[in-house]
């Protein structure tokens, strides 16, 4: 579930979606992501280390410039991850096993809503 969460967090910034969409494009350096963005060095940087870190990017020497594209074998992971987090039972998530539980138990929705509404 971690790894789910980690994506969900690079999914957070709109500079990383659209630096993510662009290296599935195409392989750029960080001056063409600057041109494209209209962003500074600095920031276009530090969304990349980002991605880095998270593996989901890998990078060759080209001359003087240093090249980015993305994993695809990481990002078809991570992307199947996600998809079987969202799709199998909740019962064979390990890490929500005490949900699971508590949602098996539940009886009924109006009764229950109005049990915490009075609460409140």
């Amino acid at each position: 579930m971690e790894n789910i969460t980690a994506f969900g967090k690079l999914l957070s910034d709109p500079t990383r979606v659209k630096i993510i969409r662009l290296l599935a494009t195409k392989p750029l350096c960080v001056c063409e992501l600057m041109e494209i963005l209209r962003v500074n060095q600095s920031c276009v940087s530090q969304h990349l280390a980002i991605l880095k870190y998270q593996r989901l990017l890998k990078s060759r020497r080209d001359g003087k410039w240093i090249v980015y594209e993305i994993d695809r074998q990481a990002l078809n992971g991570l992307l199947s991850n996600t998809k079987r987090f969202l799709t199998d039972s909740l019962a064979k998530i390990i890490t929500l096993g005490k949900e699971h539980r508590k949602l098996v138990t539940l009886k009924n929705r109006g009764l229950l809503c109005h049990k915490l509404k009075m609460k409140g």
